[in-house]
């Protein structure tokens, strides 16, 4: 018979929503479990992969009431971000694994008033748009606020991705995502909504495929069906001050120089974050550098802009200046987002070249370049090193995307243009509309005449019985008697 701690334990895991009541059954019927001792019962289910370490660990330690957030089982913890600590959890009745983040309630934490907080995460991170990873659920405890999100695991970061791939996008890629992300923030600025964060690494691309290279290493490309999305929409606490608390650098090389005073998020703001970011996706590497925040603030303050038509000459004048537009360093020099959208879909011709791309290295060492405040070199992309992921040219980006675009329009009908109508045609449609106009009056006047008894018959008459034959025999005639003259 179990022991009673063995009985709490199970009562507990079932209320936490760590096991289903039928998985809690089908435990205690089989022979081996352990019903004496909690350490043996849970390296039981540890073993039997029912609870993770995570889990096991925090049940011994009497912190059960830790692994359920928001009715969230939690399975484990996966780091801090910004304002609190991300765990993997499972959806309550499907089981799936999805993301939570935990926030600390307070107002030195979020930036701003709780409520306010709250409020803009409801409203807008779960906003919805073919291109943004909205979340899909928000909520408030006394203490906490819980966001949950899609893990997005056929997914990476494009800053991640590109240095994966070993350079800038080709073209055709740029010209796809760049309207995408455009089409995003004119329908969010006309709806009164701003995102303040925007950067590489606030962007995902997916789904992705791997590739097995002759070493035996394994390397992810978008697949043909790839988007990419906007993350963070409404989800991250205000900046502080940026002079007094600069953000990673990851995040301070795409902030508008007007930030550095007052960090409050402006439709104008996220115009020059997405043209920074359009900077990085075509050379690989941010419109500015700096050794430490304070030089990459001053840079972005006042070091002239490298431009874009040196670095990417393939790429047409109007997308080059428009990009030197959104990075205007005065707010209303910068383009709106309808324009930008507007401008990136006018029909240029935006070549797709096959070899490897122009990069800042490449050019001579005559070509006047942007300096920084620290450095006379420019930046050059650093690609991201792992034990599974290698660097590959930036052929690759035309490789993998060469295919996306081959297959697109393959699956594309092909478009047929419509053959003039005669006057003879559109005379006989005349005639065919009269006719049919005429005959559906025709039948319309027939039903009311057939529901109103126009076409009712008389009654029949009624049957008369046959009458009945009397056989009446004619009287005999007398013999006349001879007369006697």
């Amino acid at each position: 018979m179990p022991s009673d701690s063995i009985i709490g334990f199970l009562q507990q895991v079932r209320s936490q929503r760590l096991l289903f009541p039928e998985q809690i059954e089908q435990l205690v019927q089989e022979p081996d479990w352990p019903q004496e001792g909690l350490e043996r019962l849970c390296q039981y289910l540890l073993e039997r992969g029912i609870l993770t370490r995570y889990q096991a660990e925090a049940l011994l330690q009497g912190r059960g009431q830790e692994l359920n957030l928001g009715g969230y089982p939690v399975l484990e913890e996966i780091g801090p971000c910004t304002g609190g600590m991300v765990y993997k959890v499972l959806h309550p009745t499907l089981r799936l694994p999805l993301l939570l983040r935990r926030l600390k309630a307070d107002e030195a934490s979020l930036g701003e008033p709780v409520e306010a907080f709250f409020e803009r995460v409801r409203q807008w991170g779960m906003w919805q748009h073919p291109h943004v990873a909205a979340a899909l659920d928000v909520g408030r405890t006394d203490d906490d606020i819980y966001i949950v999100l899609d893990p997005l695991g056929d997914h990476a970061d494009v800053e991640t991705l590109t240095g994966e791939l070993g350079g800038p996008m080709p073209g055709p890629v740029f010209r796809e995502m760049a309207r995408a992300l455009a089409s995003v923030l004119r329908s969010l600025h006309e709806q009164g909504g701003t995102h303040g964060r925007i950067c590489p690494a606030h962007l995902v691309l997916g789904p992705l495929r791997e590739k097995v290279r002759p070493d035996g290493t394994r390397s992810r490309r978008p697949a043909s069906d790839a988007t990419i999305k906007l993350t963070e929409l409404g989800l991250l606490p205000r900046l502080p001050p940026v002079r007094q608390q600069p953000p990673p650098r990851r995040y301070l090389a795409y902030l508008p120089p007007e930030f550095f005073d007052d960090p409050t998020p402006t439709p104008a703001a996220d115009v020059y974050a997405l043209g920074a970011t359009l900077y990085f996706l075509l050379t690989a590497r941010p419109p500015f550098k700096g050794d430490d925040p304070v030089a990459l603030m001053e840079a972005i303050a006042q070091t002239p802009l490298k431009p874009l038509s040196r670095l990417r000459p393939d790429i047409p004048t109007e997308i080059s200046a428009l990009v030197e537009r959104m990075l205007a360093r005065e707010p209303g020099q910068r383009p709106t987002a309808a324009e930008v959208e507007q401008g990136l879909a006018t029909e240029t011709s935006v070549p797709s070249r096959s070899g490897s791309l122009p990069l800042a290295e490449d050019l001579p060492e005559s070509a006047p370049l942007a300096e920084s405040v620290s450095s006379r070199h420019l930046p050059v992309a650093v690609p991201v090193q792992s034990s599974s992921v290698s660097p590959e040219p930036a052929a690759d980006w035309s490789e993998a995307w060469s295919s996306h675009m081959a297959a697109s329009a393959a699956t594309e009908p092909p478009q047929r243009r419509a053959r003039p109508i005669t006057d003879e045609e559109r005379a006989r449609s005349r005639r065919m509309l009269l006719l049919g106009g005429v005959l559906h009056l025709t039948a319309v006047t027939l039903l009311l005449l057939w529901i109103f008894g126009a076409f009712t018959s008389s009654p029949e008459p009624e049957p008369t019985p046959p009458q009945k034959k009397e056989n009446k025999i004619p009287p005999k005639t007398r013999p006349r008697s001879p007369q006697v003259g």
